[in-house]
């Protein structure tokens, strides 16, 4: 799972030239549905429930749950922002509205799908982090250590992903420049 790049814009600037090439006549259609909250339709027979989430990635993040095969997209909820920044406030309220789903398969923008096992054991990650990071103001090190010892190994290259995250969070807030 990619946490966050620090290249988001770059990134985000080359998928726009590919998709939309040199002429980028882009028109924007103005939505026929809006909700506040959440929102629900059946599609005969099949329920489909939106629900606003927000997140770090971005503060309009809405996920969809079809409760009847029991799946949640998640879109992009639980992606870093794009320069690569958790904050602890924002995952914790993105983790607590999710937990109350009873899927059996999440669905993220950019991953095979998850089984519930495989989403809970990332959503634990997020949580111990988060939790380490706030309670050493972000400091790399010691979340290192905390991670490490909580975790039984040395962390793999996803972990220390979401470390860096949350290690970048907490400095935009420590220097008062955060979201």
């Amino acid at each position: 799972m990619d946490a966050g790049k620090s290249s988001g814009f770059a990134f985000c600037a080359e998928m726009i030239k590919k998709e939309y090439g040199a002429e980028r006549n882009i028109s924007i259609r103005l939505p026929e549905i809006t909700f506040q909250g959440s929102w629900e339709a059946d599609l005969g027979g099949i329920r489909v429930v939106v629900e606003h989430v927000g997140g770090d990635h971005s503060s309009d993040s809405s996920v969809v749950f079809i409760p009847e095969e029991k799946v949640l997209f998640l879109g992009d909820c639980l992606y870093a922002d794009l320069y690569g920044r958790y904050t602890e406030a924002k995952t914790r309220a993105l983790l607590s509205k999710l937990e109350k789903y009873d899927a059996d398969w999440y669905v993220l923008s950019h991953e095979m799908p998850m089984s519930k096992a495989e989403y809970q054991g990332y959503a634990e990650l997020l949580g111990l982090v988060c939790q380490l990071a706030e309670d050493t103001d972000g400091e790399r090190e010691a979340i290192m250590s905390g991670l490490t010892a909580a975790l039984g190994r040395q962390p793999g290259e996803l972990e220390l992903e979401v470390v860096s995250c949350f290690v970048n969070g907490a400095a935009v807030q420590a220097s008062g420049d955060g979201k």
